[in-house]
C-alpha cells in the first residue's frame, strides 16, 4: 500500500513539473509583436489632415500627400527643422479667396494649398514638399529671397518624388534676366544646389545657410557677409559660377593657387601706371597682403617687371584687394612676355570671368605657352565693377 501511495506522489509531482514547464515554454515563446502596440506611422504622428479637406482634394491626391508625406517629413526636419525635430504639420484646403496669389503657401506650422490647382495640375505633389519645408523653416526677421524660396525649391528637389510627372526640375544655369537680389523661384533653388554641391562634403551650404536664417537677421545685405565669412566666395562670385560667367577658383594664399606649379621668386620690379591714394605699383612685388596698387583704368593701370633668367609662364597668378562693396575687379585684361623690354608678345587675354568678387584671396590662370620670357607685363584695359582696379600682387608660377 506503501508503494502504491508513494508512485501517485511521484506520478503527480512529474505532472505538475511538466505542467510548469509547458507553461513557460508557452510563455517563453510569446513574440514582442503579439503583446506591444503598433508604431503609429509618420502621417498618423505629424500630419493633421481633415477628412473635409481630404474631400477637397479627393482620394487620389489625398493618398499621394500622405505618400510624399510619410516618405519626406522625418528627413526634411530633420535637416531643415530648428533643432533637427519633426513636429505637427496641418494641411489645410485653401479655397480661392483666401491667401496670396499662389497655388499654394506656409506660415508657422500649416500648409494651404488649392483644390483647383491640384485639379488642373493633378501630378504636381511634390508642391507639398516645398511647403513643407517652409514649415521647416520657421525663419525669423527679414530673410533673402534667395534663401527662403531657394531652400525650399533645393528641398523639393532633393525629396521630391512626384517631379518627373509634372514635369519639374531645377534649371542649371539662371535666366540671363535673374540675379541672386531678384532671382525667382526655380532659379533661386538651382544656385542653392549648386552652392551645396560645390562646397559639398566641406561645407553642407543649404544646411548651414537654413541653420543661420534660423537666428534671424539674415537680409539681402547680411546674407552677402555671411556667404564670404563662410565660403570665400562673394554671393556676386558664387551667382557668375552658377551662370557660367566665370571660371575663377578661389584660393588662400600664393602657393595653392601655384597648383603644380611654383612661384618664381625675386620678380624684380621695372615700371607701373601711377596709383591712387599712396598705393603704388611696385607694391604688387613686396609681399605684403596689406598693400596695394589702384589705378584708375584709362591708362593708369599696367605693371612691368621682370627675372634675372628667362621662364616660361605656365600659370599667372594673382590677388585682389578691393572690397565687397568695391572689389575693384580687372575687366578685359592682357599678358604680355618680352626678352628685351621692347617687344612684347601676347600671352595671355584675360576678362572679367578669370576673377572674383574674393578680396584678399587669389586666383590664378593657365598660360597656354612653351616660350620663355624675362620680362612681363600686365594691362587692365578696363574695370568689371567702374573705373578702378585694385591688386595687392601678381606673379609667374613655372
Amino acid at each position: 500500500m506503501k508503494k502504491i501511495l508513494l508512485l501517485i506522489a511521484v506520478a503527480l509531482t512529474l505532472t505538475l513539473v511538466f505542467m510548469a514547464c509547458t507553461t513557460d515554454t508557452e510563455e517563453a515563446t510569446t513574440t514582442p509583436e503579439e503583446t506591444q502596440e503598433p508604431v503609429p506611422s509618420v502621417v498618423e504622428r505629424y500630419l493633421i489632415f481633415s477628412e473635409e479637406c481630404q474631400a477637397a482634394f479627393g482620394p487620389q491626391t489625398t493618398a499621394r500627400f500622405k505618400e510624399v508625406f510619410e516618405a519626406t517629413w522625418l528627413e526634411i526636419s530633420y535637416y531643415f527643422a530648428r533643432g533637427g525635430r519633426p513636429f505637427q504639420v496641418t494641411l489645410r484646403a485653401a479655397s480661392e479667396s483666401e491667401g496670396p496669389n499662389a497655388p499654394g503657401w506656409a506660415s508657422g506650422t500649416t500648409t494651404w494649398i488649392r483644390p483647383s490647382w491640384m485639379r488642373n495640375n493633378p501630378n504636381d505633389i511634390d508642391i507639398l514638399v516645398h511647403e513643407i519645408a517652409h514649415n521647416a523653416q520657421q525663419y525669423g526677421g527679414n530673410t533673402a529671397f534667395w534663401i527662403v524660396e531657394g531652400i525650399a525649391e533645393y528641398v523639393r528637389d532633393r525629396w521630391g518624388m512626384f517631379n518627373h510627372l509634372q514635369p519639374w526640375s531645377l534649371p542649371s544655369r539662371p535666366p540671363g534676366n535673374a540675379t541672386y537680389a531678384d532671382p525667382g523661384h526655380r532659379p533661386a533653388g538651382g544656385f542653392v544646389r549648386f552652392a551645396t554641391e560645390y562646397f559639398y562634403p566641406d561645407f553642407n551650404f543649404a544646411v548651414e545657410v537654413n541653420r543661420r536664417a534660423q537666428q534671424g537677421g539674415l537680409n539681402l545685405n547680411a546674407s552677402r557677409e555671411w556667404v564670404f565669412e563662410q565660403t570665400g566666395y562673394s554671393l556676386a562670385t558664387l551667382w557668375d559660377m552658377y551662370a557660367g560667367r566665370t571660371v575663377a577658383i578661389v584660393y588662400d594664399n600664393q602657393n595653392d593657387a601655384a597648383g603644380d606649379y611654383t612661384i618664381v621668386q625675386n620678380p624684380i620690379f621695372v615700371d607701373g601706371g601711377t596709383g591712387w591714394e599712396n598705393t603704388d605699383a611696385a607694391n604688387l612685388f613686396d609681399g605684403d597682403a596689406d598693400t596695394s596698387f589702384a589705378a584708375v583704368v584709362d591708362s593708369n593701370f599696367w605693371v612691368e617687371w621682370r627675372y634675372e633668367t628667362a621662364v616660361v609662364a605656365n600659370r599667372f597668378v594673382f590677388s585682389s584687394a578691393g572690397t565687397l562693396t568695391n572689389p575693384r575687379r580687372m575687366g578685359n585684361w592682357r599678358l604680355y612676355g618680352s626678352n628685351d623690354g621692347g617687344d612684347w608678345n601676347e600671352i595671355f587675354l584675360g576678362a572679367v570671368r578669370h576673377t572674383a568678387i574674393a578680396p584678399g584671396r587669389y586666383f590664378a590662370v593657365d598660360i597656354n605657352s612653351d616660350e620663355a620670357f624675362r620680362y612681363f607685363r600686365l594691362v587692365s584695359l578696363n574695370g568689371a565693377d567702374g573705373q578702378f582696379v585694385q591688386l595687392s600682387s601678381v606673379a609667374i608660377a613655372s
